[in-house]
């Protein structure tokens, strides 16, 4: 009896150690300049003023570290440009590539939260519904493949994300950590909602890809698109 208890005891502790094992720290290590490049492209479905039709759209995403400050808050760039658009089918990119490029400036705390956040658009259309469904927040300790955190949001639009670690894979040539993202608004006769899954570089925490499902997207106001969004890194 005594040496199958010590067999059992044997056998748990190495199943402790490796559940230790794949305790992983998820941290942002932004470097000031760093530059990524991303590819983006949405399919949805849903009337945008002429009638149900579906679209595809293709962005691409120019992201730039501005500066890590010395209390550990970070100042990123990015630059959207519409590169393809297409309606039911039918090319209209020439008439969208007009319209120039959306840049938003974002200031975070070293956990990813946003405290400030700027947009320069052509259109001066803001959406601050999608950038909060957006943001990432990093968990403040280990985490093992199940575990799950939290981001809570107040305002016109309360909302609530939770965040799963899944467990490590290799996207291309990086290795990366995979989080389930649930973001879902918790008021509203039409919620916003957003699940889907974002690949992170083990190196640096920085996105190398992202796959959503959205329900009740609304990229201008009165317009509501149900699709998928699909983001990776370019190169």
């Amino acid at each position: 009896m005594t040496s199958r208890i010590m067999a059992l005891a044997a056998l748990l502790a190495v199943t402790v150690a490796a559940v230790a094992f794949q305790a992983v720290r998820i941290e942002w290590k932004p470097k000031a300049g760093n530059e990524i490049n991303y590819n983006l492209v949405m399919t949805a479905t849903g009337d945008i003023g002429m009638g149900p039709m579906d679209v595809e759209a293709h962005i691409a995403i120019a992201r730039k570290v501005l500066r890590v400050n010395g209390d550990g808050t970070v100042v990123v760039e990015e630059s959207e440009t519409m590169t393809g658009l297409f309606l039911d089918g039918d090319d209209m990119t020439e008439m969208a590539s007009g319209q120039g490029s959306t840049v938003t400036t974002t200031t975070h705390k070293p956990n990813g939260e946003v405290t400030d956040r700027k947009i320069d658009s052509p259109t001066g259309e803001d959406n601050p519904r999608m950038a909060e469904s957006q943001v990432f927040i990093f968990p403040d300790k280990s985490v093992s493949p199940g575990d799950t955190w939290k981001r809570t949001v107040a305002g016109d639009y309360p909302a609530q994300t939770v965040f799963k670690y899944i467990g490590t894979e290799k996207v291309g040539k990086w290795a990366c950590y995979k989080v389930e993202v649930d973001f879902r608004e918790t008021r509203g006769q039409q919620p916003y909602t957003s699940k889907g899954f974002v690949w992170l570089s083990t190196e640096d925490g920085e996105l190398v890809k992202g796959v959503f499902d959205l329900k009740n997207f609304e990229p201008q106001p009165g317009i509501v698109l149900d699709g998928v969004i699909q983001i990776e890194r370019a190169g």
